[in-house]
């Protein structure tokens, strides 16, 4: 099997977590007979995870390996960054968590929450960039190179011969050995050869460099998340400002740290910090739903009712929106618009200011996910 046709038949098993219509066209046999273990969270974790490592040891072929094993040897082949690495560790840490879970008490059949929603969508990505990005061969240039400056080193410092001088005047063709001799030839090459050794050895430490500091940004990030999860908030706000910092283009740490404000009250920051993001990254319904949380809280239903419409639009399986949509209708006093809304998203954190006093504070949001879209 191909990496691409891989690629297909795990999107078959991926598609439900997705929040897509599962596509019985692109599944091979194998993954037909999932559908009913598709209908819990459990099962499509197992068959996610399964699918993933069939893609990758197609694309590393190497089939005797699994799990982080299989992760690193992509990783190390250089088919996936240290951001896709992350997406599959997290993929594995979430089907344990579950095959955990579910010895305690089992999964009933229920629908993608938005966990697993990120989880796959992260992992998804990370897989089409293995598959799109297979391993490049070394360039051909690279070893004919090589074995030209050991074949100039090793070649003895003697003129050809009167037979091969006079062949070659007899057939029209310039001897180097005419103006300067075979002796003048080598600096030059040699130093051709020198020159091209520099650039490529500064060409591979600008990009190690890179990578070095790439690698850093990523891991201030995945500490600021690890640091928020267990409720070290001073931590937390410490690394997403580094992280911040070193790429002033990503939204995510804004994210966190706007999430970070509304919790301390200081509701000017929060909004200052995700309108920032907002302009970052416009496509990004998680940002757009904190910042409609940020003017909800500051007492601006009007404004918060626009953001929350923007982040259904991105993402209309967004509950969270929904329900707090609901909210901002309801302080705005358009009821009937609340109860549509309220009844699309269920009940939730959002349900008791749909019942309090039109002029209520509304209530805290709930949490962010732990791994938004990167």
């Amino acid at each position: 099997m191909s990496a691409h046709a891989a690629l297909e038949a795990a999107r078959a098993v991926f598609e439900p977590s997705l929040g897509r219509p599962r596509s019985q066209a692109t599944a091979t046999p194998e993954w037909r007979g999932t559908a009913e273990g598709l209908a819990t969270p459990l099962g499509r974790g197992v068959a996610m995870w399964a699918a993933a490592e069939r893609v990758l040891q197609t694309v590393v072929g190497r089939a005797e390996l699994t799990g982080q094993a299989l992760v690193g040897e992509a990783r190390r082949r250089q088919l996936l960054t240290l951001g896709d690495a992350h997406a599959m560790v997290a993929l594995q840490s979430w089907v344990d968590g579950l095959q955990d879970a579910d010895k305690v008490e089992p999964h009933t059949s229920v629908p993608p929450n938005e966990t697993e929603r990120s989880v796959a969508r992260e992992a998804w990505l990370a897989l089409e960039h293995a598959v799109e990005h297979p391993l490049a061969p070394p360039p051909a240039v690279a070893a004919p190179l090589h074995a030209a400056v050991d074949r100039t080193l090793a070649a003895p410092h003697s003129a050809p011969s009167a037979e091969t001088l006079s062949s070659a005047r007899a057939s029209g063709g310039a001897t180097a050995w005419d103006a300067a001799g075979a002796v003048s030839l080598r600096p030059w090459y040699a130093t051709r050869v020198f020159l091209v050794g520099v650039v490529v050895l500064l060409i591979m430490g600008a990009a190690g460099t890179w990578m070095l500091l790439a690698g850093q940004r990523d891991r201030d990030f995945d500490d600021g998340v690890a640091a928020f999860e267990r409720g070290a908030r001073d931590a937390a706000r410490v690394a997403f400002t580094r992280a911040a910092q070193d790429r002033p283009d990503d939204a995510r740490p804004l994210l966190y740290l706007g999430r970070i404000a509304r919790e301390d009250q200081d509701l000017a920051r929060a909004r200052q910090l995700l309108e920032v993001a907002v302009r970052l990254d416009p496509q990004n319904a998680l940002v757009q739903r904190e910042l409609a949380a940020a003017l909800l809280a500051d007492g601006q239903p009007e404004l918060a009712r626009r953001f929350y419409v923007r982040a259904v639009e991105l993402d209309p399986t967004d509950f969270l929106a929904q329900g707090f949509l609901a909210c901002a209708l309801h302080r705005l006093g358009r009821f009937d618009e609340a109860a549509r809304w309220a009844s699309r998203a269920g009940r939730g954190a959002w349900t008791p200011c749909l019942t309090a006093p039109v002029l209520l504070a509304p209530p805290n949001p709930a949490p962010i996910p732990a791994a938004p879209p990167r």
